[in-house]
């Protein structure tokens, strides 16, 4: 293939991507390589999310990839760290080409009438802290949920914790209990999947963000939010 189409640069966007191929170095003695590296987390946390060694090895070799690239694009400083002080990578071929918000992650004005309307769909009836999560315990939403219920309470009694991202039902199950044994019934608001319409209204209309995650590659809620 890349002889037939004459590729002199071939991109790998996503070198973690399990529908794709393990791409092997032979493949590509014609051409430069260029990979772009989102975080090497799973590595960096390896005890969590490989407790069986042997559930490591197709990470590993997706890894290997990376060894031989002629250039890395990673999305922050802290990447190209983690490469260098965890892999031994040489860093002279690796740039930080930064993360960004996209554009639609902006101030707007919510009329009245939309407020209403989301605070309604998701039983909101206060101001509220938000949290931008996922269903993973690095994102840290049950320390969040903890930290919310010592609080005073008259902070609990003013204002509402909405964590706004899709969680599985265990998850969704496992933060009710942890909320009600917080003494926070009814001040947790668990959203589950929202739409990019509503998502930017909560950020627009939410008195503070928290951002608990404990590692991340690049950390964009924290930049959609400042937009």
């Amino acid at each position: 293939y890349i002889r037939k189409h004459k590729i002199d640069v071939f991109i790998i966007t996503s070198p973690f991507d399990a529908q794709y191929p393990t791409y092997q170095k032979e493949w590509f003695a014609e051409t430069k390589v260029v990979t772009i590296v989102y975080d090497i987390i799973p590595y960096v946390m390896k005890d969590h999310y490989f407790p069986r060694k042997e559930d490591m090895r197709w990470y590993l070799e997706k890894l290997e990839q990376l060894s031989w690239a002629d250039q890395l694009l990673v999305i922050s400083q802290s990447v190209k760290d983690d490469l260098m002080n965890y892999l031994n990578f040489p860093g002279d071929n690796i740039h930080v080409i930064w993360g960004a918000p996209g554009e639609k992650f902006k101030k707007i004005q919510v009329s009245q009438q939309q407020k209403k309307e989301l605070c309604k769909k998701f039983k909101i009836d206060s101001p509220f802290v938000m949290c931008t999560g996922g269903d993973d315990e690095r994102k840290n939403i049950a320390g969040l949920i903890s930290a919310f219920g010592k609080l005073p309470r008259e902070l609990i009694q003013n204002y509402q914790l909405v964590i706004v991202c899709k969680l599985q039902n265990t998850a969704v199950k496992r933060y009710t209990e942890l909320a009600e044994k917080c003494g926070l019934k009814e001040r947790v608001v668990l959203t589950n999947f929202v739409s990019n319409e509503e998502l930017v209204a909560f950020y627009n209309l939410a008195s503070l963000v928290a951002f608990p995650s404990v590692y991340e590659g690049f950390g964009l809620p924290v930049v959609e939010a400042w937009a």
